[in-house]
């Protein structure tokens, strides 16, 4: 769940906020056994079988930024459909803004976006772009066929992020505060 799950999550936050300077965890098993769902309205289920990760990950860490982010990342619960499964809130001195999205992948699946309370349009702010996973799939290539590296994740890129995810781990297994040391970019 940390590598996969947060890891992805992570990327993007940390683009939002910067890299973490240092970090302060917990993980916990919530749930001693999961079972597998699919199908329509999760018609299909496996018989339980028992879990052997962190199902709750909660961490707190200061950024380059200077901003004190709180992080939980969760899992294993029985959900609606309508529910809404990831929730950003980014506290500012010009103000709030709120993610929110019943997926878990804010990134492929458009999310609620709310400035100050009120919900932005994101269609109507972006006429004429297709939203979405495969609209964020076409700008990117498109962009990369144009000679625009900008917007790719690089090596060092994945080495920084692995960096902060091994630290939040490692607070977990030791029960410290853990300072992540990037190296030179």
């Amino acid at each position: 769940m940390l590598n996969i799950m947060c890891g992805h999550l992570m990327y993007q936050l940390m683009g939002m906020v910067g890299e973490f300077t240092d970090v302060s965890s917990t993980f916990a098993m919530k749930f001693p056994t999961y079972t597998v769902v699919s199908g329509p309205n999760d018609s299909i289920r496996s018989e339980p079988k028992p879990n052997h990760i962190a199902d709750h990950i909660v961490f707190t860490g200061t950024t380059t930024q200077d901003i004190l982010a709180n992080v939980t990342i969760r899992a294993g619960y029985p959900r609606k459909d309508d529910e809404k499964v990831l929730r950003w809130e980014i506290d500012g001195t010009e103000g709030h803004i709120l993610i929110e999205t019943t997926k878990v992948t804010p990134h492929v699946i458009e999310p609620d976006v709310y400035v100050n309370g009120e919900l932005i349009d994101i269609a109507a702010a972006y006429p004429g772009v297709e939203l979405g996973g495969v609209g964020n799939q076409a700008r990117l290539f498109e962009s990369f066929a144009e000679g625009d590296e900008s917007g790719y994740a690089t090596l060092d890129d994945g080495l920084r992020l692995y960096k902060t995810l091994n630290a939040i781990k490692q607070s977990a297994d030791e029960g410290r505060r853990v300072t992540i040391d990037y190296g030179s970019k």
